[in-house]
Formats: structure tokens, C-alpha cells, sequence
């Protein structure tokens, strides 16, 4: 079974058509498959600023500010006025605020664990053609 992380995400209420959502998914694949080889917390945490850089200067070449402030509003849904009407109510999708590393570890960590105890593949396409000044 496919199941892609924009619709997993859009569920529990991220704007999923945000520039946002499109570096959160770079950095949400990446953590994912360092869960998978066996990274642990401390090692993604002190690689992360790493990551962040490769993708807002070399990737998509955007300031940095830019970069952070589009993460950090797609992270903080409470910043975001364009929430689906459609969002899942449920009390088990309602997550606290969380910084940007804690949501993609979250998340990461979500993935990898449904991967592993359900044997799904869960879909990526990196948009390498999408850049945003």
C-alpha cells in the first residue's frame, strides 16, 4: 500500500500547499532515513543545521531567514489562517506546538515505525524544480 506524507500531514492540518510544507518534506525524508540506518536523536540533532543549510543555500537558494520562517510557519499551524476546513478532529491528531527539529522528528519517527511494523512505502518526489527567491 502507497501512502504519501502530504496527505498524512494535511490530516492533522498542515497547510500542505504551502513553500513550507515543501522543505519540511526534504527534511521529514531525510530524518526518516537516517531512523531507518540507525541514526539515534543526539546524531540527526547535530547533523540538522547541516541539512537545513544544504537545502536553503545550495537546493532551493534562499535566505536563510526565509527558509526558517516559511519551516516554522508551517510547523506552527496557529501562524497558518489557511487550515483545510476538512482537518481530522480527532483528539489523537491534535499535536502540541513543537519547534521545527521536534515536529520533523515527530513525524520522522511516525513513518518509520508505521514502515517498519506495517510493511508500507510511503511515497516521496522531490521537487527539484521548484526554487523560490
Amino acid at each position: 500500500m502507497i501512502i504519501g506524507y502530504k496527505e498524512k500531514l494535511k490530516e492533522y492540518g498542515y497547510d500542505v500547499e504551502s513553500q513550507g510544507y515543501i522543505y519540511f518534506e526534504d527534511l521529514l525524508v531525510d530524518c526518516i532515513e537516517m531512523i531507518n540506518d540507525g541514526k539515534d536523536i543526539e546524531y540527526i540533532k547535530e547533523i540538522f543545521p547541516s541539512c537545513c543549510l544544504e537545502y536553503f543555500h545550495f537546493f532551493y537558494e534562499v535566505g536563510k531567514k526565509k527558509y526558517f520562517r516559511e519551516l516554522e510557519k508551517f510547523c506552527n499551524k496557529e501562524l497558518n489562517d489557511t487550515i483545510s476546513p476538512n482537518r481530522v478532529k480527532k483528539q489523537e491528531k491534535e499535536l502540541p506546538s513543537m519547534d521545527v527539529f521536534d515536529t520533523v522528528m515527530y513525524f520522522a519517527n511516525q513513518f518509520s515505525n508505521k514502515e517498519k511494523q506495517e510493511n508500507k512505502v510511503y511515497t516521496y518526489k522531490k521537487n527539484k524544480n521548484k526554487k523560490n527567491s
